[in-house]
């Protein structure tokens, strides 16, 4: 019995252990989502292009006061490697605006849409969802570490009623309302 396990500064139960396994198609390692599941949406017809520069982004209304562990957003590469970037931010006139409270990335390998999980680290504990903004942005971005082109992630075709999707072309600076919400789902707690 391997009791808890370490893994990346969280620690998981024996079952959440067994989950834990190589994802070829990431070129990762793969970790059921810890936490609660909080907003979601499944719109996904349309690809968005996402570049150092050009971003996209979601926003979503944040049901708890928990801080966030994951996000899922379908996404995938036209060639070799791309890291992506995941950070929240709090929102104003529904748009993202300041710091990032939270981020993440992961590595993308795969060459058709797919949910791909990024484990986010808060970097306000307890101020990430405070009452009075309660709306926050999940903001996806090319880091430009790796080697690899053409990172698209899916929105589309389903309306999310508590949010709409944004994008940004000057690497976050500033943001503009966009068409057809993102496909994402994020998690919280779990720590």
């Amino acid at each position: 019995s391997l009791g808890e396990a370490c893994w990346p500064s969280r620690l998981f139960s024996q079952t959440q252990y067994d989950n834990i396994e190589a994802d070829d198609a990431l070129n990762a390692v793969s970790v059921s989502v810890v936490g609660t599941a909080n907003a979601s949406n499944t719109g996904d017809t349309t690809d968005v292009s996402v570049t150092t520069s050009a971003w996209v982004g979601q926003t979503y209304l944040q049901d708890n006061a928990e801080n966030p562990t994951a996000v899922i957003v379908k996404a995938y590469v036209a060639s070799g490697t791309v890291t992506m970037g995941c950070r929240i931010y709090r929102t104003s006139g529904g748009l993202p605006t300041g710091s990032p409270l939270s981020s993440g990335k992961v590595e993308v390998t795969v060459t058709t849409a797919a949910e791909v999980t990024i484990n986010i680290e808060s970097h306000a504990p307890g101020a990430v969802y405070a009452a009075s903004s309660r709306t926050n942005a999940i903001v996806i971005y090319d880091t430009g570490e790796t080697v690899g082109s053409g990172l698209k992630v899916r929105r589309g075709g389903t309306d999310y009623a508590d949010g709409q999707h944004v994008t940004s072309a000057d690497g976050g600076t500033t943001w503009a309302a966009g068409t057809g919400d993102m496909y994402f789902k994020t998690y919280m707690g779990g720590y």
